[in-house]
């Protein structure tokens, strides 16, 4: 038989789904399954709320949203200088939890008591780091565990959920090099460099890429995963 058209077949657990995220001035973060062709396979919507993983309802903006499919993991990165990560499971408990304690500065807070009482399978509050370090500017979830994020002020850190903790907490500033050569007399008209920050980032196997932006120009940095760091100047920095 000649002609027809090919049959959609449903994908496998193990390939990737392309999903909608939308982030919500009430404080909220939407998915979707987008679906491939013109079918759905899943038409449910997942929904976590920004303001009880931190505990207040104000300066929940979102800016960064990252999410990985196979390990079920959601991070958010907000305005206010926080990431706040959650992770897929389920809640036995149906009572309202206990009002949120104070969350930890420049160190992670476990928010697993801030879950929904009436949800109860999802995605589910894990952890959080507060930066205080300008807004995220940049976040991404890898599919092995890892979190990276940075923030306007120019740290990054990488977060290993198996624990969870922070293994690598960077000024961004030591990979910039100046545009010009650097001298013991500055000049009348010249002014103190701006603050350079990540505005992407990628996990490879073994590397971690971000770009750099600059007042100028941005610049692609990659860490050899907590070991290295090398410059596109061919400048190599031990962490």
């Amino acid at each position: 038989m000649k002609g027809g058209v090919r049959a959609l077949l449903p994908k496998k657990r193990f390939e990737h789904r392309n999903v909608v995220q939308t982030a919500h001035a009430d404080g909220t973060i939407r998915i979707w399954d987008a679906g491939h062709g013109d079918e759905l396979e899943n038409d449910t919507m997942l929904q976590v709320d920004v303001a009880r993983a931190v505990g207040r309802h104000d300066g929940v903006e979102t800016t960064v949203m990252s999410l990985a499919g196979a390990t079920g993991e959601l991070a958010a990165g907000l305005r206010s200088g926080e990431v706040v990560v959650w992770r897929w499971g389920h809640n036995k408990s149906t009572q309202e939890p206990p009002p949120p304690g104070p969350n930890k500065s420049r160190a992670l807070t476990s928010i697993t008591d801030r879950k929904d009482p009436q949800l109860s399978a999802g995605l589910m509050p894990f952890t959080l780091y507060n930066a205080e370090n300008g807004p995220a500017t940049a976040v991404k979830v890898s599919d092995v565990g890892f979190i990276a994020a940075a923030f306007e002020g120019g740290s990054l850190i990488v977060i290993d959920l198996r624990g969870p903790a922070v293994i690598l907490d960077v000024g961004v500033k030591d990979f910039a090099k100046s545009d010009k050569k650097s001298s013991f007399r500055r000049s009348a008209g010249q002014t103190t460099s701006k603050n350079e920050w990540v505005t992407a980032l990628e996990f490879s196997v073994s590397i971690l890429y971000f770009f750099l932006h600059c007042p100028k120009h941005d610049i692609m940095v990659e860490i050899l995963f907590g070991l290295k760091c090398t410059m596109f100047t061919g400048v190599d920095l031990l962490l």
